[in-house]
């Protein structure tokens, strides 16, 4: 005879299921109305995946060296749309890439609710599971990482699966789970630089830890040799699907904090956003506080798992610095919120008053209202639009046909001109002399007016600069909104050239 819940707890367990159906609609329904809300897929970067999944149908190959498994996956996507009838190869890679970022990375909640009630463990209020984890797919930061972010999207799936997992290895430490661990490292080293620093860093702390915590030479050696192991494939994975990050990746512990941020916050120099600043405040407040329970309750906590919940304290710690420099902070701010995850759950799991239990599922709920709010309300912008676009087609008449072409445009504008113009392309920052030698035509492309205002910082501070022309350059085209022109030598000085950038 089966045993069968009683009836209470399974109403309890209907709300739980309800809620965490309702948080994935939900995180869905906002991801489609951004994706779609424009005509042009939107941000700055949207292009770029309408480019490399494009190449892959059509030339068996990415045109940018990059992570590839985002891409595989939707251009099989767009393989099928395209061979049901939905419309051309363009139109089905369009929808394809809207689609798959609006459905996917939703799906983080389901290994975030697996590994909150994990650590949470028997509660009579088990619906808190779901509005923690909703976090996962409901907070500010993964409702901005949408069409600009698609591979940070997808990488922060792998990382919330991978953390489950890395749990259950501390739980029970059996073949399967350190497969499977390892699968999810392996999956998050195919889709994006960023998720795999954090990946890394977070099974080395975990490993390290772990010895800490429970020393034994033998255990010390366990450790050295999994970190050595563990780095060399990841620095084979990097290799093999983007070799000129290699070298970056081997010197992040040299560069990580090169430029902190915290020196440009108290310039008053808007090189983060505002949401940025929210972020690093509430990650490092669940930090501290997970921290204080962490020492008080240190003898009662089950000794498995210590070390994956202090691991989490400290990668909170890293990721939502003010002393990372500007660009490590850029890359990893947006990741800050995944220790908190699980944080959350533990918090919740060390305090005993049902009040204080109420208000953190209730701040939670509190800050899930916010962050829609927030994303809802900022609006959505494309880096292209009707008649930048008719411009652009106009433009491809006067592409020399003699030769190789390559377009130098300003970041974001590159990728709508190789989507365009189905060029090479590059941003001023990568030229070199060699370009000139390796491409019959170097031309440079300048926008006058209808430029959104996509910069380093997001939305707010310098947008990004439009190419300086090198010297003798020749004018080809000249339209109401962009300049087109065609330089026969590489500047005299690069120094110079890139000095003169605006």
């Amino acid at each position: 005879m089966m045993y069968q819940l009683p009836a209470s707890l399974k109403n309890k367990k209907n709300l739980e299921w309800a809620l965490l159906a309702f948080f994935i609609i939900a995180a869905s329904a906002i991801r489609l109305h951004t994706n779609f809300s424009t005509k042009f897929i939107p941000g700055n970067n949207g292009a770029y995946y309408l480019v490399q999944a494009r190449s892959l149908l059509e030339n068996g190959r990415l045109q940018f060296v990059e992570f590839p498994l985002l891409f595989w996956l939707e251009a099989g996507l767009a393989w099928i749309f395209f061979h049901l009838g939905f419309g051309n190869i363009d139109s089905s890679v369009d929808f394809a890439s809207r689609l798959f970022d609006s459905i996917i990375p939703v799906l983080s909640i389901i290994p975030a609710y697996a590994l909150t009630k994990r650590i949470i463990g028997n509660e009579r209020k088990i619906y808190s599971a779901a509005i923690i984890s909703s976090l996962s797919v409901l907070y500010f930061s993964p409702l901005m990482l949408i069409s600009d972010f698609q591979k940070n999207a997808l990488g922060v799936l792998w990382l919330f699966c991978l953390m489950y997992w890395l749990y259950r290895s501390f739980e029970e430490s059996s073949r399967k789970n350190l497969l499977i661990t390892f699968l999810f490292l392996l999956l998050t080293g195919l889709t994006h630089y960023g998720c795999i620093s954090v990946a890394v860093t977070l099974v080395l702390l975990n490993l390290i830890l772990k010895y800490e915590l429970r020393y034994t030479f033998k255990r010390f050696l366990r450790v050295v040799s999994s970190i050595i192991i563990i780095v060399v494939i990841c620095i084979g994975i990097v290799y093999i699907t983007s070799p000129f990050r290699t070298m970056v990746f081997i010197n992040i512990p040299l560069e990580i904090f090169r430029n902190p941020i915290i020196f440009f916050i108290l310039q008053h120099k808007p090189v983060i956003s505002p949401l940025d600043m929210i972020n690093i405040l509430l990650v490092n407040f669940v930090a501290i506080i997970s921290l204080i329970l962490f020492i008080k309750n240190f003898a009662t906590l089950e000794i498995k798992t210590r070390p994956f919940i202090l691991a989490c304290i400290i990668l909170a710690f890293f990721l939502a610095s003010p002393f990372l420099g500007i660009d490590a902070a850029q890359r990893l701010y947006f990741m800050s919120y995944l220790p908190v995850i699980p944080l959350l759950p533990f918090i919740y799991k060390n305090i005993s008053a049902s009040v204080a239990k109420n208000s953190v599922t209730s701040t939670i709920l509190l800050i899930i209202i916010f962050s829609i709010f927030i994303v809802i309300g900022k609006g959505t912008q494309s880096n292209m639009n009707e008649k930048l676009y008719s411009e652009l087609v106009e433009m491809k008449k006067v592409i020399p046909a003699n030769g190789k072409s390559i377009i130098v445009a300003r970041h974001g504008m590159e990728f709508w001109s190789a989507w365009i113009f189905r060029t090479d392309v590059t941003r001023q920052e990568s030229l070199n002399e060699n370009y000139w030698r390796a491409y019959a035509n170097v031309l440079f492309l300048q926008q006058k007016k209808d430029k959104s205002s996509f910069g380093p910082a997001g939305m707010i501070g310098r947008p990004f600069p439009e190419p300086t022309l090198p010297e003798f350059s020749q004018s080809i085209f000249t339209g109401d909104y962009f300049d087109f022109y065609k330089s026969p030598t590489p500047p005299k000085s690069f120094f110079i050239f890139m000095e003169k950038r605006p």
